[in-house]
């Protein structure tokens, strides 16, 4: 019996793109972000640096795309431990504190907090697509809450940044039942979740 690939190829474009990401991981892993350069990338992809230079505007663009791919692997771990919650705001608490808890364990995305790093200051967030995170991270609470749904980018966003600015500055460790509260306190109301699930 045959099979058929159902789905979309990708285009050759999508293919170099990939590629390209890939060897910016790899080189982030090895060096550091600090020490990524288009010649590295190219080097690491055995990809000439004009070629380089023809899918990505500068550093800041291909280390911005890997970032962003890195994080969205991230968004589908905080999925597996916020399914395990049944009350929507549980599942958005549960997953702020395992966003916080576990974010610079990743060797990738430490590399935004790392001493030296001028990458927010260089990228931002302004290239990140919160939405696309949310829709990922928190699938199960969107799905069934169609106003959330509605407001998904915002909360999002709202959510992600918060957990970053706890991640930069983590202050005075809290123990988990009062970080709980914490949260539920004085981020839950900035998502306006239904009055049901808080």
């Amino acid at each position: 019996m045959e099979h058929y690939y159902q789905g979309d190829y990708p285009t050759s474009e999508e293919i170099m793109r990939n590629r390209l990401i890939d060897g910016c991981l790899d080189a982030i892993r090895d060096t550091g972000m600090a020490k990524i350069s288009i010649r590295s990338i190219a080097e690491k992809t055995g990809i000439a640096r004009p070629t380089v230079y023809k899918h990505f505007r500068n550093k800041n663009d291909i280390l911005a795309a890997a970032l962003q791919r890195e994080g969205l692997s991230f968004g589908l771990q905080v999925a597996d431990i916020a399914r395990h919650e049944t009350d929507i705001a549980e599942k958005f608490i549960t997953g702020f504190i395992y966003v916080v808890d576990n974010f610079a364990q990743n060797p990738i995305l430490a590399q935004i907090f790392a001493p030296g790093s001028t990458f927010l200051q260089d990228v931002g967030m302004k290239d990140f697509t919160f939405a696309e995170f949310g829709q990922i991270a928190f699938a199960e609470a969107f799905e069934a809450n169609p106003t959330l749904m509605e407001q998904s980018e915002e909360i999002s966003e709202h959510w992600i940044r918060s957990a970053l600015s706890f991640i930069a500055m983590p202050g005075t460790p809290r123990h988990e039942a009062d970080f709980r509260g914490y949260i539920k306190r004085r981020l839950l109301p900035g998502l306006c979740l239904p009055d049901s699930t808080q």
